[in-house]
């Protein structure tokens, strides 16, 4: 093997490497404390699967009962991961998940990997080993996705799966034929995933196969024809990946929802006039307070937040520029979860410290992110608007008109070229505002956007070779 060929294989060790270490550092600086929100519940589900009771809640008084609130993806992996590590320690199932840190250590591993999954996006995009090796780096030690990286939460791993995802999907834009259809199937399968592991990730299926089959296409009827089978394809595949628990949830829950059953809880939240956009304190609506079954008090809240929005559509949509600044004009989730597990590591001041760095590194990825569209060149005046606007509003106290814009200015890019990449991160930061403007926001809702948009910042750094019969410097 040639130095050539060595050197950029060391770049993407050295930065896996380093991702790992400093997310490590983080579980040992302030690791093994309490497991505050949902943490507490997918560490507790994934021991009682670990441990044989299947996915079920015990009570009290004794009794258990299956559950279907929480998806099933990320405790069946801590699951999976407990097995082992309790095998190889020579532990009894579910030890792992009851050691202080080892569960976090884990969740720090799955975040790191999209450390060298990132470098082989970029990689596939641009040519050297400068700008991959600058995103892996941008991810490797990303604030937000370090200091997050030990919350046994859902949206590290999704983070990592998405950034899958858009690899599988730039390796299937660039097959020809039957490949092509192998490619788009194995979407499916890494979407399948991520929909048990946060079921919003559905919306990635047909966004991102569209993506591929339009990629290249000369006229309208062959890009139709290619979408509704690459759409197809995948949302199948990505929909079988989950059937066998939907049936389950049929079965035992009485209710057949494809993963979870929060969907109404989440809308009544989102729904709650006095809730600013963010999350609130559910109050029980008069007709589901003697309702106690899991699957049919979700339908009730469900049924009366739709009755609340028909009431006053008007204030249901004032809360939406609220859920949206929620969710991308802050990120602190990080520094917030690990002062809430860990206050006598993580004290006030080390928090907002923190998340002021957090913020200003995202801040100045939307920035790189903005420049990187407008040096591809949109074609249409309002692309160069939107970019504009974007790198502009970065720099204000409204961060979500800059995640907006710059999803919208990746679309003005069109399908040449490197806009891929860019049609990804642009979708995936569409389908997030989009899930989030319908139920509620909050600043660890746009940890699943971060590496990518980390991957199109890169590209602003790009080297653009000079014009024919122009020297260069």
């Amino acid at each position: 093997m040639s130095e050539a060929q060595r050197a950029p294989r060391r770049d993407v060790v050295v930065l896996s490497l380093l991702g790992l270490v400093a997310r490590w550092a983080t579980v040992a600086w302030a690791g093994g404390g309490s497991m505050p929100g949902d943490a507490h519940f997918y560490r507790v589900l994934a021991t009682r699967l670990a441990e044989g009771h299947g996915y079920s809640w015990a009570w009290p008084d004794g009794t258990s009962t299956p559950v279907a609130h929480y998806p099933v993806g990320w405790p069946a992996i801590l699951a999976g991961f407990d097995r082992l590590a309790s095998f190889l320690a020579g532990g009894a199932p579910g030890d792992a998940l009851r050691h202080p840190w080892a569960a976090q250590a884990f969740a720090s591993l799955v975040s790191a990997l999209a450390v060298p999954l990132v470098w082989a996006l970029v990689a596939r995009s641009t040519s050297g080993r400068a700008i991959p090796a600058l995103a892996g780096l941008l991810v490797a030690l990303h604030p937000g996705l370090v200091l997050y990286a030990p919350a046994l939460m859902t949206e590290g791993p999704t983070a990592t799966l998405l950034v899958a995802a858009a690899l599988v999907a730039t390796v299937a834009r660039d097959a020809a034929g039957g490949r092509r259809l192998v490619g788009l199937a194995a979407l499916g399968v890494v979407l399948g995933v991520a929909t048990l592991v946060r079921p919003q990730s559905l919306l990635f299926a047909p966004l991102f196969a569209s993506l591929v089959a339009l990629s290249g296409v000369a006229t309208w009827r062959v890009a139709l024809a290619r979408g509704v089978v690459a759409v197809a394809v995948t949302t199948s595949v990505t929909l079988a990946m989950c059937a066998p628990w939907t049936q389950r949830n049929c079965e035992v829950m009485g209710r057949c929802a494809l993963v979870s059953v929060n969907g109404g809880w989440n809308l009544l939240i989102g729904s709650e006039p006095d809730g600013n956009g963010g999350w609130s304190e559910v109050r029980v609506p008069e007709p589901c307070r003697e309702v106690w079954d899991e699957a049919a008090k979700d339908a009730c809240f469900g049924q009366a937040a739709r009755e609340r929005i028909a009431a006053d559509p008007l204030g249901y949509l004032e809360l939406v520029p609220r859920k949206l600044a929620a969710t991308f004009d802050y990120g602190g989730a990080g520094p917030w979860w690990l002062s809430a597990s860990r206050p006598d590591r993580v004290g006030p001041r080390a928090k907002v410290a923190a998340g002021a760095l957090q913020t200003a590194f995202e801040r100045a990825l939307l920035v790189a992110a903005a420049i990187a569209i407008g040096r591809e060149g949109p074609r249409r005046w309002w692309g160069r608007f939107l970019v504009v606007l974007a790198a502009a509003m970065a720099l204000t106290l409204h961060a979500w008109v800059a995640f907006l814009a710059i999803a919208l200015a990746a679309a003005s890019l069109g399908l040449r070229g490197r806009a891929l990449l860019f049609g990804v991160t642009g979708a995936t930061i569409a389908a997030t505002a989009v899930v989030h403007a319908a139920f509620f926001g909050a600043g660890r809702y746009q940890i699943v956007v971060q590496p990518l948009l980390a991957a199109v910042a890169a590209l602003a750094f790009v080297r653009r070779d000079p014009p024919p019969g122009e020297a260069s410097i």
